[in-house]
């Protein structure tokens, strides 16, 4: 199974807010709300991150910006703003 089905099961199956996954493997989850916990993340472990698959239940641009800049391969959410895509997009996630 890739990492971001893995991802996309856990954030429904645990009802979690975030779930990131690299080579199989969970790496984060959080049921934090908002941007708060990809941002304590990205202070705490950023170098972990990279060639990683985000899940998260809403992404917008600030969380898109994060992921761009944590080195997320792949990221999916329930609900994503315009800006979020475009961001995504122009970084080829």
């Amino acid at each position: 199974m890739r990492d971001i089905e893995i991802a996309k099961e856990y954030l429904c199956r645990e009802n979690l807010s975030v779930v990131i996954v690299r080579n199989g493997e969970i790496i984060f989850k959080s049921s934090e709300k908002g941007i708060k916990p990809i941002y304590k993340l990205s202070l705490e472990r950023s170098m972990d991150l990279k060639g990683s698959s985000l899940a998260d239940r809403v992404i917008g641009r600030g969380a898109a910006m994060m992921c761009k800049y944590l080195g997320v391969k792949e990221v999916y959410g329930l609900l994503m703003s315009e800006t979020a895509v475009e961001v995504l997009n122009k970084a080829g996630i």
